[in-house]
């Protein structure tokens, strides 16, 4: 396991080596013992610990919790302070600097083991969670971009005569050439895939009993063997009596899509 590293911002030289041999003991590492807040913030930046265990009283012109604000916003290590004393003006201010917890003077060893180990812990959750925020921006970035791109297609279906008729890009994305006829709704049910087709079936069904307008996503494999997801909407097509006479509306390869949305599920 890797030892954890851990610079030490204490104003007395006695209790900065008592602490220096305890966080020893429990197996840390100490990359350094300062006394300022300017001090701190040079060898954080030289040092890069792990976690810095920061007295908020300290002498100068920059305190503990001013030195911990910038070590925060500039390297973005955790601080922990230690005090022997903090009254409610000092904690307000320190609230600001986003503590990973306090240690109480005396420093007891156990209090400051579990204090480090926690704020440790904390960081990590924190870290794995700025990254899942960032590959989710990435994924609703490539979301977008996935429908820009997404062409539509039309169609209509005569279900006097079970004819269809759909336009070039209906067509291309069946891998069928724009002169050649896809002659009934039949050749389009046998191109989805069977574990989807019942339910389009359905949806046809539904949409024409009931005159409702209808959406259904299904994945399509042409006959070529690529296979594809389509989502297709629309309505029923009437006669001058208002009967239903069959359904029109459009198609859309959502296959990147559907990719992204997977990946931010997951």
């Amino acid at each position: 396991m890797e030892t954890i590293s851990v610079l030490i911002v204490e104003d007395e030289p006695i209790i900065g080596l008592e602490i220096g041999e305890m966080l020893k003991d429990l197996g840390y590492q100490v990359t350094a013992v300062v006394d300022t807040g300017e001090k701190a913030i040079s060898k954080t930046e030289s040092d890069k610990p792990d976690i810095v265990l920061m007295d908020i009283r300290l002498k100068g012109e920059t305190d503990g919790i001013d030195a911990a604000g910038i070590i925060r916003k500039r390297f973005d290590i955790p601080v922990i302070f230690s005090t022997a004393y903090l009254d409610q003006k000092r904690i307000e201010r320190a609230k600001f600097t986003m503590p990973f917890g306090y240690v109480l003077k005396p420093i007891q060893e156990r209090d400051l083991k579990i204090t480090i180990e926690m704020a440790l812990y904390v960081t990590k959750l924190d870290s794995e969670r700025r990254k899942t925020e960032e590959i989710l921006k990435q994924k609703e970035h490539q979301l977008l971009e996935s429908q820009k791109v997404a062409k539509l297609g039309s169609w209509i279906w005569d279900s006097k005569n079970n004819t269809v008729e759909w336009t070039d890009e209906t067509y291309r994305r069946f891998d069928k050439d724009p002169n050649s006829l896809i002659p009934s709704l039949e050749y389009f049910i046998e191109r989805i895939h069977p574990n989807d087709r019942k339910n389009i079936q359905n949806v046809i069904n539904e949409s024409m009993e009931n005159g409702t307008p209808y959406y259904a996503q299904a994945r399509i494999i042409n006959e070529n063997g690529r296979e594809w997801v389509m989502e297709a909407f629309g309505a029923v097509s009437r006669d001058k009596e208002g009967n239903p006479v069959g359904l029109s509306g459009t198609t859309q390869d959502i296959t990147e899509r559907r990719k992204v949305e997977d990946e931010l599920e997951k």
